[in-house]
């Protein structure tokens, strides 16, 4: 399968009640128009996550059917939960106040996903009781306060009720159900990309 990432700006008209893709289509180091974007095989599933604004951008096209395409944006958060009691900066990498296990048993403190662009593959039901989530593939390597190594790959992106997450991606305002059927929709490649402080 080839991968693309599309640029979440992906521009749509209004065309007598019908939606039209504006061309070309623009995506990072470059621009896509119609031939390249018939050439693409399956459906193509692209997460933009910006930290600084706190939104995620969602696009989803299928070449050679433009009448699916979808193109969204929802709030979401990757800043690290805060201890009440010693809060830290809302923007912090790293949660000084509280530790978790990491998958390989070693206690850490939450530190958020390095900004990059990551395969998504699989869902999950429940993920910290806050609902069905989509796995990021990704493996982080931590260095806990005891020079122990935390190896964390437990990265998701879920929906949220706070403004803060252990370093998944936090979907806001009751919309990772829509993510969630977008997700499911699509066939073929589907990324995330972090961007935004570190």
């Amino acid at each position: 399968m080839k991968r693309i990432v599309l640029w979440a700006g992906l521009t749509l008209l209004a065309l007598h009640g019908s939606w039209a893709i504006a061309w070309p289509v623009p995506i990072p180091g470059g621009e896509l128009g119609e031939k390249e974007l018939n050439a693409i095989e399956g459906e193509a599933l692209y997460l933009g996550v910006d930290r600084e604004s706190g939104t995620m951008n969602v696009t989803s096209i299928v070449p050679g059917d433009y009448s699916r395409i979808e193109c969204y944006t929802v709030g979401a958060t990757t800043n690290v939960v805060r201890n009440i009691d010693a809060p830290l900066p809302k923007n912090a990498l790293v949660n000084t106040n509280r530790e978790i296990v990491a998958s390989n048993g070693v206690k850490y403190n939450p530190t958020q996903l390095a900004p990059g662009t990551y395969t998504l593959s699989t869902t999950s039901s429940n993920v910290a009781g806050q609902g069905p989530g989509i796995k990021i593939d990704v493996t982080q390597v931590v260095t806990n306060s005891r020079g122990q190594t935390a190896i964390s790959n437990d990265f998701y992106i879920h929906g949220i009720q706070y403004t803060n997450t252990n370093g998944c991606v936090g979907v806001m305002n009751n919309s990772m159900a829509r993510v969630m059927t977008t997700y499911l929709n699509a066939v073929g490649p589907k990324v995330v990309q972090v961007s935004g402080r570190r």
